[in-house]
C-alpha cells in the first residue's frame, strides 16, 4: 500500500467511527441490544467448540500481575 492508500483507509475508519458516535448520540445507549448479541456470541462460541477460556492467556496473565506487584511495591506507601 501507498501512504495515500494507508491515510485514504484510516480516513474511512474514522468517519465509520464519527457515524457510530453521531448514531448512538440520536438513539442513546441499548442495554439489552448489547446483553442480547454478547449471549449470541458467547453461544455461537459454545456451539462452534471452542473454549470460552484461554487457561494459558490466564495463566500468563496471572505471571504479568505477578511482575507488576513487585515491580510497584517499593513505590507503594
Amino acid at each position: 500500500m501507498t501512504a495515500e492508500q494507508v491515510r485514504s483507509w484510516i480516513e474511512g475508519f474514522e468517519a465509520i467511527k464519527q457515524a457510530d458516535q453521531e448514531r448512538l448520540r440520536q438513539t442513546g445507549p441499548r442495554p439489552q441490544w448489547s446483553v442480547t448479541v454478547s449471549l449470541s456470541l458467547i453461544e455461537a462460541a459454545r456451539a462452534a467448540g471452542k473454549p470460552l477460556r484461554d487457561l494459558r492467556r490466564e495463566a500468563e496473565d496471572e505471571q504479568v500481575r505477578q511482575v507488576w506487584t513487585r515491580l510497584k511495591a517499593p513505590y507503594l506507601p
